[in-house]
């Protein structure tokens, strides 16, 4: 890990090498344009990471003031571009002239949906983002030796909060009722390539009579139900799955238990996983709450994928445990006759060793094929946790709460960096590997595009300023390139495409770097 004075350097190094290549021109071919926009997000990463450690032992970051929201309706000075032949149009009063309303001065902030209307006063976490964040314009237009006209955008994306800094500040796009478009960087291909591994994930979840009762917000308000709550998680752990290399299923339980998805793990393509969503809206509730059960098919899933071509033996093998704590599992009563009032009350004193005994021998099976699967375990507020923290603790994962408040995917920080530990062993130096996303159609209309992105590692500090030996996921940086401005630079498609392919091949690849000492998550 390079120390404050080292970032410094290296900062100063990839400006120059900005400077250079930008100065030289991108001929040369793939390696040169590689390197090219490579410095570009190492610039901005540099200068992140000098923040967040000058800003670290403070707790907050100084100077903080106010940031726009892309979804606000105030863009001070905000100017009309013709993107295409980078000229200032006139507009009028009436706003958008068909092209693309931008100012290059400012940047603005998203945050993920939900987030603004559910949690308006705002976590520490978010605010601390925002603010870590604020005042990159100038590092932004050097990286990009920026001059005049329109760049496509070079934004910051934060791992803990889904914060998003963008720049030039552009609005963000309304749906046709008014309402912003949703946004949450870890749902976009270039934030899942960048930090992890292709994975196989099981999703466990109780469908128990006990998941109808309601969340109280406060103020003698009922809000969401346990269940409304578990499935707004489960929807966003969808979205963060990548549609071309994971497999996924999602297991229901109450007495029994049953796969939403027939066939095993299916690949977790837009169709699969808007399937899964409303197979999901279609559950019945019921009594009982066998977990033996639920993780049984889980590993029965993990282990079916084994065989099957395609599924990659090395991969990582994650199951996510989402309930209430309700318990029925027993050795003295014919499996799932447990019923919803005996859960609480009934349970075996030995309940919670029963099904960590039971996934420890289903782990030791596994492993004889494949890799263990780290179990995440996920408690709905004001729940029974003591299974689920002996799990996730017994078997490489972390627990979590749901306080049906907010983004659900704010709450599931350790699941994330599990997924970023396996990325974060490819990294290091001054010169740090970037990673092309596949090419796909700009939603704002510039056309075919790719998105460069570095993922950026920290030691946090503890209170007394020392930094741990472990690095964990900041945020990624990353950069719209346009395919036009790749032809334009000499490039082919072609050429294009065997770059990227070469760029996901060496940065995604089951290789098992996600293994590591048992305690490292806790």
């Amino acid at each position: 890990m390079a120390s404050e004075g080292d970032a410094r350097r290296l900062l100063a190094a990839a400006v120059i090498a900005s400077m250079l290549l930008a100065v030289g021109g991108a001929e040369g071919g793939p390696g040169a344009i590689a390197e090219k926009y490579g410095a570009m997000v190492r610039v901005v990463a540099r200068e992140l990471v000098n923040r967040y450690y000058a800003d670290a032992g403070a707790g907050e970051v100084a100077g903080c003031t106010c940031s726009f929201h892309d979804c606000g309706d105030f863009f001070p000075e905000t100017a009309c571009i013709d993107t295409r032949h980078q000229e200032d149009l006139d507009c009028g009063p009436a706003g958008p002239c068909g092209r693309m309303l931008v100012n290059p001065e400012l940047s603005g902030v998203r945050t993920p949906p939900g987030l603004i209307t559910e949690d308006p006063s705002l976590s520490p976490d978010v605010l601390k983002d925002i603010c870590l964040t604020q005042g990159l314009e100038e590092t932004f237009k050097k990286a990009a030796n920026f001059t005049a006209g329109f760049e496509p955008w070079i934004y910051v994306a934060m791992a803990r909060s889904g914060v998003m800094r963008t720049w030039p500040l552009k609005p963000r796009e309304r749906e046709p009722n008014g309402q912003c478009v949703h946004y949450d960087p870890r749902d976009r291909p270039w934030f899942k390539s960048a930090t992890s591994e292709p994975k196989k994930v099981v999703i466990i979840v109780q469908a128990s009579d006990s998941m109808r009762l309601p969340f109280h917000m406060g103020a003698g308000s009922v809000g969401k139900s346990r269940w409304r709550v578990a499935l707004d998680a489960i929807r966003g752990i969808l979205n963060t799955l990548d549609h071309a290399s994971d497999y996924v299923n999602v297991v229901t339980f109450s007495a029994d238990a049953k796969p939403l998805m027939d066939g095993g793990l299916v690949i977790a393509d837009v169709d699969n996983i808007d399937s899964l969503a409303g197979k999901l809206e279609n559950v019945t509730l019921a009594a009982g709450a066998d977990n033996k059960k639920a993780f049984d098919l889980a590993f029965d899933l993990l282990d079916g994928s084994i065989s099957r071509a395609g599924i990659d033996d090395s991969c990582q093998n994650i199951i996510i445990h989402i309930g209430d704590g309700s318990d029925c599992t027993t050795s003295t009563r014919p499996q799932g006759s447990c019923s919803l009032g005996e859960s609480s009350s009934g349970r075996l004193p030995d309940g919670v060793f029963k099904n960590l005994e039971a996934v420890r021998e289903r782990q030791e099976r596994l492993e004889q094929d494949s890799s263990r699967a780290a179990i995440f375990t996920c408690t709905v507020e004001n729940a029974d946790d003591s299974l689920a923290r002996q799990m996730a603790c017994a078997n490489g994962g972390t627990w979590f709460t749901l306080d049906g408040r907010g983004e659900p995917l704010n709450n599931m920080e350790g699941y994330f960096q599990y997924l970023a530990l396996a990325v974060e062993r490819h990294l290091g130096g001054a010169n740090e590997p970037v990673l092309f996303s596949p090419l796909y159609e700009d939603a704002s209309g510039l056309g075919i595009m790719t998105t460069v992105s570095q993922p950026i590692f920290v030691n946090p500090r503890c209170a007394e300023r020392n930094s741990t030996v472990g690095r964990l996921l900041l945020g990624i940086v990353a950069k719209d390139i346009t395919l036009d401005s790749l032809l334009e630079a000499g490039l082919t498609q072609q050429m294009v495409e065997t770059m990227i392919r070469e760029s996901l091949g060496s940065f995604r690849r089951c290789n098992e770097d996600y293994k590591y000492a048992h305690c490292k998550m806790q």
